[in-house]
């Protein structure tokens, strides 16, 4: 990890900086300094390191909290003094702070921390939240070059930081300890007891988390024993049966369970002789049923021969209907053709009428336009001069006009400079008032100059000392809390002993009440035995199973039945429609020979009349004068010059063959369409058969199932009436023998359930017991550790109270000019920081004002010459500008003279738009009548056309109609019906027609199904009666039965309770047995927490904490040993022996003489304290190599020659590839190392940053 530029704007004293550790002297330097006065801002520089990277600042210890203090803004805004955002430059609302490093995975970042400014410039929302960014820089070089790439990520500000810290592979602890290392934390390191070096040890390294594995073993081991111990004490719980008796129960329960099995033997052989009997009384009332229903059958089939009458003459109306629709069709288009001949001969008489007004309107309209065109030409000359006027008029306005704005601009001008010479004069007395009075006021108040140049470290002393005031006011405040948590943990102790003694009793009563439970279910299991009622829902289930096979078997063959019937009734159907439609075929086939007969003839008419009209055209041709006719063979010829009389025969037999040829197709497509019918009707009587077939093969197949499948006295039949009646019946026996099987298990589960309950709540109890002693075990811990905490408490309050007197001290040489200093400071110091803030902003306010004055006076003198020249030429231009003013003024008035006299003083575009639009109406009212004349004679000729059109048509139609009325009427006398019955018969649809024929067939199926069932039912009871009847009465079954089912729920009681007792041992056995192995890996569990508590724990973790701290703190010698050996070979670190965490130094020049710390020398304690921190920063970088290191350390204290020591070990050190910076005030430190970065104060309250270099270097 390197660090490759810092920069910052508005951060302390620091207005803007960039300071580049990649390039330019800085880049070829190994070691630099950073020098310059005290409270320049030599240390803001590794301020803006930790906020990009850390959102943290090296002088503020905590992270968050504190009290408020004065953020410095316009507003005033208080700040906690821990806040980051204070380190904003005073009166600013903006600042950032960037670094750009090389991170651990050798790519480029750049992290920035900024603080935006508000939205709006008014805004009184102070300051707003800080915010950090992280950017990839992937092009390398100079990353302010154009071509950079700069890819930012985008996260949230938590997450940025947690990157951060990834990508430098360090911590902000781990950062302050290897890259920035400050001698103060060290030289405490030195002075301190061992306690408090255990402590900053434990800070500096990270061995909380040893102190915490520590205590995790103790609790653990402790937590681990007493669960053993719980294990342990259930054992006395668990009373298992002796193996003898264990014995007898099973051998009881086995005599018991034979019993039951010849129980249900005889009951089987009661529950068969009352089937045979309600069978015989089934079979023989659906006998009696069945016989009903032929009866009713036959009557209903007598009662439907007119039904049968009116099918009939439904059907010849039905094959009527063509030809009575196409009469109705052709008197339809006969009456529309008539109305067309109407409609286009009105149309025809409009159509003349219109044409002749469009003729007027056209000859009216041009004449309009040559009237037009003339008086265009009558005012041409005089257009021609007035648009040259016009001209000269626009012209002459526009001088006019400029003149004006010149004349008004000069005259603003003059004044303004009026304006400006008496504003410059007013400010300069105000300015030269102003500067007289911050003169008088810097001299009354000289005092405050000190406090505005030491701002900065003074405000930093008042927060530490305020913070380690209010560090003893926490102090005090927790030792009151600590002693006040004592008495009351005091007191939970007794109450915590008191709930151990309650939870006890309480375990007490729960085993008896679980005793009581178990007690109850055993009695319950005695009654009722598990297996009997396993082995009766075992039964019921397989009697449920068959008799729903049993259903399912019933239901489908009714469907069966039912599909056979609708098969039949389909196929009926379809051989009565296939009959009918073969009527219809045969009859349109016939019709359609006679039709073609008649076309055939008319062809052959056709041909000879084509052929007669062709010979009376030619008859001038071929009768010559003296030779024969060649029709009639005379010589003479009276008529042959005379043209053939006009005939209509051939266009008449040419219509009648054309209405033939129609008829014929339309007669064609309906025999089609009937074969069509046809063929989808006889598909439809194969599928009906099909269908048919395959239900007569499920139907056998079904009654198979059920012969096989049926209990006994069932019927022979599922389709018998009263199987599914008895099959009900037997469901709903089962259904009631699984209720009460249900009633026995819910009371023995409702026992079992209570036994369970009474056994949770020992569980509970016991828990309770053990929470009870594990909260007795805490109260006894927390008031050992609550007592351990006030002694620590007491010893850190007299620490701070030190540091707090110490901190007053060095506030005193600030403030020794007032003498009430720290009374104020102590009564509010909210108040303190605001007025020494303010006197100090005042001050430097003053003096800044003073300056800023002095510059704007200057300005305003040079400002005042220059108006008073600007003012003697605007006047002068004035002047001349009203003089040209007037001469273009009188033009303007001669030349609109002239114009008002040409067009009667009408602008010449209006009046030429005018004869324009005048010409241009005439000619579209011109053309408008053209194209109307046009419109109408087209019109006109569509009309006549039209009407021609609609008489030719009104013709064919008439004949079609005649022909289609002579077709109708022989049909109705042909099938002996009227056109008024022919209706009536029509208007019923054919879903009526089809819903009667489904009628009557389905009552002819309803006889024939009921003779099956009929003859069924008689061969059923007769096979019945025929089989063996049972051996047993009816009034035997009825006494006996329920007395075998009672003994045997009797005998079922008692094994269930043998099975309960027989469970119960096996469950006791099988919990003695688990809680063995529990106990056992319990037992492994504890040794093994038990040795390593005994190895590194406590309950404070201090002696495991403290042994890795030795460790640590020897590593830590062995490093600064191996640097101070470099900086001063005459000593050498070592820690004491039997003392934990104690240093000494040993004397090399003194043989070896082991000395105190204290005895060394300050440049000594420096040397070592150093060798101290760069030891710790090997350490702290772990895996992470360093190549930066900045030093804020006192090379004041050493002489030249240790000084030119230790910078030689600098040197060394920066030749591994390491960078390092020293801060340092020192001149002479600079000048030794020749490349430096100057913080240079510019006497305003700011500083500036430059990279220099000694010269020659």
């Amino acid at each position: 990890m390197r660090i490759l530029a810092i920069r910052g704007r508005h951060l302390a004293s620091l207005t803007d900086f960039d300071v580049s550790l990649e390039q330019g002297l800085l880049g070829r330097a190994g070691l630099f300094a950073i020098t310059g006065p005290t409270g320049a801002g030599k240390s803001t520089l590794l301020d803006a390191l930790c906020l990009a990277l850390y959102d943290r600042l090296p002088r503020i210890k905590r992270k968050q909290g504190g009290y408020p203090v004065p953020a410095g803004t316009a507003d005033d805004v208080a700040l906690p003094f821990t806040d980051c955002r204070h380190i904003i430059q005073r009166g600013q609302r903006d600042a950032y702070a960037e670094v750009e490093f090389l991170g651990c995975d050798n790519k480029r970042w750049r992290a920035r921390w900024q603080v935006r400014p508000p939205q709006r410039k008014t805004s009184r929302q102070g300051l707003r939240p800080s915010e950090v960014e992280l950017f990839e820089l992937t092009t390398p070089g100079d990353s302010t070059s154009p071509g950079n790439s700069i890819r930012k990520t985008e996260h949230g500000k938590e997450e940025t930081l947690k990157l951060i810290s990834q990508k430098v592979g360090l911590s902000y602890e781990q950062f302050c300890r290897s890259v920035l290392l400050a001698q103060g934390d060290f030289a405490a390191f030195l002075k301190s007891s061992a306690e408090e070096r255990a402590s900053l040890l434990e800070a500096m390294t990270d061995t909380r988390l040893y102190t915490a594995l520590s205590i995790a073993a103790h609790e653990r081991a402790k937590r681990e024993k007493e669960a053993l111990e719980a294990l342990k004490q259930q054992t006395g719980y668990l009373n298992p049966l002796s193996d003898d008796e264990r014995h007898q129960l099973e051998a009881e329960r086995e005599q018991r369970a034979a019993q039951c099995r010849e129980l249900e033997r005889q009951r089987s052989t009661y529950e068969q002789a009352q089937q045979w009997y309600d069978r015989h009384d089934a079979l023989e009332a659906t006998f009696q049923e069945a016989k009903a229903d032929h009866d009713a059958a036959l009557q209903a089939r007598h009662d439907t021969e007119s039904q049968r009458a009116y099918l009939a003459r439904l059907d010849q109306a039905h094959r009527l209907r063509p030809m009575y629709e196409d009469h109705l069709a052709s008197d339809r288009e006969q009456q529309q053709a008539a109305r067309q001949v109407t409609e286009t001969a009105a149309r025809h008489g409009a159509a003349c009428q219109h044409l002749d007004a469009a003729r007027s309107r056209a000859e009216q309209a041009e004449k309009d336009l040559a009237c037009a065109k003339a008086e265009r030409t009558d005012w041409q000359p005089a257009i021609e001069a007035a648009r040259e006027l016009d001209v000269k008029l626009h012209q002459a306005r526009q001088q006019v006009l400029e003149a004006e704005h010149q004349r008004e601009a000069a005259r603003q001008q003059f004044q303004a400079q009026q304006q400006q010479l008496a504003d410059a004069e007013q400010a300069r007395a105000q300015v030269t008032e102003s500067l007289a009075q911050i003169g008088q006021w810097l001299e009354a108040h000289s005092h405050l100059q000190a406090v505005a140049d030491q701002q900065e470290r003074w405000e930093r002393d008042i927060g530490t000392y305020l913070e380690a005031r209010s560090a003893l006011a926490q102090l005090e405040e927790q030792e009151a809390r600590l002693t006040a948590d004592l008495r009351r943990v005091e007191t939970g102790l007794a109450r915590a002993y008191q709930a151990l003694q309650n939870a006890e009793a309480q375990l007490a009563a729960d085993r008896e009440a679980l005793q009581r439970a178990t007690q109850h279910l055993e009695r319950l299991a005695y009654t009722q035995s598990p297996d009997a009622r396993r082995e009766a829902r075992r039964r019921i289930d397989e009697q449920r199973a068959k008799l729903n096979a049993l259903h399912k078997l019933v239901e489908a063959a009714h469907q069966a039945e039912r599909a056979c019937a609708e098969a039949v009734q389909e196929a009926e159907a379809a051989r009565t429609t296939l009959d009918a439609l073969r009527r219809d075929t045969e009859r349109h086939t016939h019709e359609l020979a006679a039709l073609e007969a008649v076309l055939k003839e008319r062809f052959r008419e056709l041909r000879l009349a084509e052929a007669t009209e062709e010979l009376a055209a030619r008859r001038p041709d071929l009768l010559v004068p003296g030779q024969p006719c060649p029709l009639c063979g005379s010589t003479e010829h009276p008529d042959a010059d005379k043209p053939a009389p006009p005939s209509d025969l051939v266009a008449r037999i040419r219509a009648e063959v054309e209405a033939l040829q129609q008829q014929c197709a339309a007669c064609s497509q309906v025999v089609l369409e009937l074969e069509r019918r046809m063929a989808a009707e006889e598909t439809r009587l194969e599928a009906a058969r099909q269908r048919q077939d395959k239900g007569a093969q499920e139907k056998e197949s079904l009654l198979t199932d059920w012969a096989k499948q049926r209990s006994p006295g069932l019927p022979d039949s599922p389709l018998a009436p009263e199987t599914q009646p008895m099959l009900a019946a037997a469901s709903k026996r089962l259904a009631e023998e699984q209720r009460q099987l249900e009633a026995e298990e819910n009371a023995c589960e409702a026992a079992r359930r209570q036994r369970d309950a009474a056994q949770q709540a020992v569980d509970q109890s016991q828990e309770q017991l053990r929470q009870a002693q594990e909260t007795y075990r805490q109260a006894e811990n927390a008031w050992q550790r609550l007592h351990s905490e006030l002694e620590t408490c007491r010893v850190q309050y007299a620490t701070h109270a030190q540091q707090r007197d110490r901190y007053l001290q060095e506030l005193a040489t600030v403030f020794s000019g007032n003498r009430d200093w720290q009374a104020q400071l102590d009564a509010d110091a909210n108040a303190f920081l605001a007025q020494a803030g303010s006197d100090a902003t005042a001050w430097k306010a003053h003096v800044q004002a003073r300056q800023a004055a002095t510059a704007q006076l200057q300005e305003i003198e040079r400002r005042i010459a220059a108006h008073q020249s600007a003012l003697a030429s605007a006047q002068t231009g004035l002047e001349q500008i009203k003089q040209e003013a007037s001469a273009r003024a009188s033009e303007l008035t001669d030349l609109e003279t002239k114009r008002a006299a040409l067009l009667g003083g009408q602008p010449t575009g209006d009046f030429c738009r005018r004869l324009d639009d005048a010409i241009a109406q005439a000619e579209r009212a011109f053309h408008d009548a053209r194209q109307a004349l046009a419109a109408a004679e087209r019109e006109e000729a569509q009309a006549t056309a039209d009407h021609r059109a609609a008489e030719e048509r009104h013709r064919e139609k008439a004949t079609a109609a005649e022909a289609a009325r002579r077709a109708l009427d022989a049909g109705l006398a042909e099938a002996g019906l009227s056109e008024a019955e022919l209706n009536d018969l029509l208007a019923v649809s054919e879903a009526e027609q089809q819903q009667l024929r489904e009628h009557i067939a389905a009552l002819d199926e309803r006889v024939r199904q009921t003779a099956t069932v009929l003859d069924t039912r008689r061969k059923e009871l007769e096979a019945h009666q025929a089989s063996a009847p049972p051996d047993i009465s009816r009034k035997d079954i009825q006494a006996n039965l329920p007395a075998l089912a009672e003994r045997l729920r009797n005998q079922h009681q008692t094994i269930g309770a043998l099975d309960e007792k027989l469970r119960q041992d096996a469950e006791t056995r099988q919990r003695q047995a688990a809680l063995a192995a529990e106990i056992e890996a319990q037992e492994k569990i504890y040794r093994c927490w038990d040795d390593l508590n005994a190895v590194i724990g406590a309950a404070d973790g201090k002696p495991f904490r403290l042994f890795v701290q030795n460790l640590q703190f020897q590593t830590l010698l062995d490093h600064a040993n191996d640097y101070l050996r470099r900086l001063r070979q005459r000593y050498r670190l070592q820690a004491v022996k039997g003392a934990s965490l104690e240093l000494q130094v040993l004397d090399h020049d003194l043989a070896d003489t082991v000395r105190p710390i204290s005895t060394l020398s300050g440049g000594e304690t420096f040397l070592v304290s150093l060798a101290l921190a760069l030891g710790l920063a090997a350490m702290s970088a772990n895996k992470v190599t360093v190549k930066s290191l900045f030093i804020d350390e006192g090379f004041g204290t050493l002489d030249p020659q240790s000084l030119e020591t230790a910078l030689g070990m600098l040197d060394e050190l920066q030749a591994t590839g390491c960078q390092i910076g020293i801060i340092s005030h020192i001149p002479e430190l600079a000048e030794r190392i020749g490349c430096c970065i100057a913080v240079t104060p510019n006497g305003c309250g700011t500083s500036q940053v430059a990279v220099l270099a000694k010269a020659g270097a």
